[in-house]
């Protein structure tokens, strides 16, 4: 009885070997990352925003550019003093593709997209400068914190028209249990919306 070798696993083991060479995981990436979230109007702090940090890893599938699948998520809720931690990863040698950061999402009801203290003037910066931007403001978010705002949306018709855009994404490869309080934040939208 002789083995066959299958040219697909062979060819996505090439692969995923050949992106981890061109693209190696970097030191940083692991966290914590701890923030202060704020109303982007007053300033103040804001209580009961979920915070969804989602890890995930690229899989080679052959015929396409492959897919990305879950590795693992944290789920988090502001206090009083609209802070958070999301605590430090390690992961195996055997999820050497993990991506370095995870994805974050923040959903508070009646609040739109978040964004670092700032980001709202990077838009009329040079490409290379607000890309240096974003680059510390995410080091400061894995190292001494940032702070992040919420803009709050005032009217209902503000509030539907953020629910039902591009910008309000949600954390979709979770699995129900891992994300509980997003799903009774997005119920309270939703009764409140009459959705």
């Amino acid at each position: 009885m002789s083995k066959e070798v299958s040219f697909f696993p062979l060819c996505s083991l090439l692969l995923a070997l050949s992106l981890f060479c061109v693209f190696p995981r970097s030191s940083h990436g692991l966290g914590p990352w701890e923030a202060h979230v704020v109303d982007a109007g007053t300033k103040q702090p804001l209580q009961g925003v979920v915070i969804v940090a989602v890890w995930k890893k690229y899989l080679p599938f052959p015929g396409t550019l492959g897919v990305f699948g879950y590795v693992d998520s944290v789920e988090e809720v502001t206090g009083e003093d609209g802070r958070f931690v999301i605590p430090q990863r390690k992961f195996s040698s055997v999820d050497a593709l993990i991506l370095d950061e995870p994805d974050f999402y923040l959903f508070k009801p009646g609040y739109g997209q978040w964004r670092f203290q700032g980001e709202e003037g990077w838009v009329n910066l040079d490409a290379a400068e607000r890309k240096k931007r974003y680059e510390e403001a995410g080091r400061q978010f894995e190292s001494k914190g940032v702070i992040i705002e919420m803009p709050p949306l005032k009217t209902p018709e503000e509030r539907l028209k953020f629910y039902q855009s591009p910008g309000m994404r949600q954390p979709n490869i979770l699995p129900p249990d891992k994300m509980k309080r997003w799903i009774e934040a997005q119920k309270a939208e939703r009764k409140y919306l009459g959705l």
